[in-house]
C-alpha cells in the first residue's frame, strides 16, 4: 500500500491529538464532562465539583475559574487558556502569538495556564491576585479580533464559556 503525504500528516495528526487527550486525561484532575443535558459527570478526580488542577488548596483569598466547552469548540480540538495580572493597557496590546508564547515561557503575570477539551468543563482555583484586573486569553486555532480574550474588573471569580472559535457573550 502506498501512503501519500496529506494521508500521512492526516494520520500523524491524529496520533498526536489522541497522546494530548490520553496525557490531558491523565492530568486534567479539574475536569467535568458536559453531557449535554445541564448535568456533568466527575472529573478524572472523581470529585463532584472538578476540584483542584493542584493537589493542595490556595493559602488566602482564592479566583475560582470555570470554562465551559461544548464537542464544537475549537473545531473539537483541545485549547490551551492562560489567565493573567494585566493592566487596561497591555490586555490591549497583546497579542495572540505573544499570548501564545506565555504557554511555553510565562512571564510574572501569568497566574494560571490550562488546557480545555471540547465537551469537557473546566474548574480550578487560583491565589487572588493583589492586581485589580485579571484578563483571561483562550487560544482558538481560528481565532478572530478580540474574541479570544476577556478583561475582569476585581473578580470574585471567573466563569466563561467557549463557542466554536470565540469566547461567548456574557448574559446581562
Amino acid at each position: 500500500m502506498r501512503w501519500s503525504w496529506s494521508t500521512l500528516s492526516t494520520v500523524a495528526v491524529h496520533a498526536t491529538a489522541a497522546v494530548a487527550v490520553a496525557a490531558g486525561v491523565a492530568v486534567a484532575g479539574g475536569c467535568k464532562k458536559n453531557d449535554g443535558d445541564g448535568s456533568n459527570t466527575p472529573g478524572a478526580n472523581g470529585s463532584d465539583s472538578g476540584g483542584s488542577t493542584t493537589s493542595s488548596e490556595p493559602d488566602g483569598p482564592i479566583l475560582s475559574i470555570h470554562v465551559r466547552s461544548t464537542v464544537l469548540t475549537n473545531d473539537g480540538r483541545p485549547l490551551y487558556g492562560v489567565v493573567r495580572a494585566v493592566s487596561l493597557k497591555d490586555f490591549v496590546e497583546d497579542g495572540y502569538q505573544g499570548v501564545a508564547d506565555l504557554v511555553v515561557e510565562p512571564d510574572d503575570s501569568v497566574l494560571a495556564t490550562f488546557m480545555v477539551f471540547p465537551g469537557i468543563e473546566f474548574d480550578t482555583q487560583i491565589p487572588k491576585p493583589e492586581a485589580k484586573t485579571v484578563a483571561i486569553y483562550c487560544l482558538f486555532t481560528e481565532a478572530t479580533g478580540g474574541s479570544w480574550k476577556r478583561l475582569f474588573e476585581e473578580p470574585e471569580s471567573i466563569d466563561v464559556s467557549l463557542g466554536a472559535d470565540r469566547l461567548e457573550e456574557e448574559e446581562p
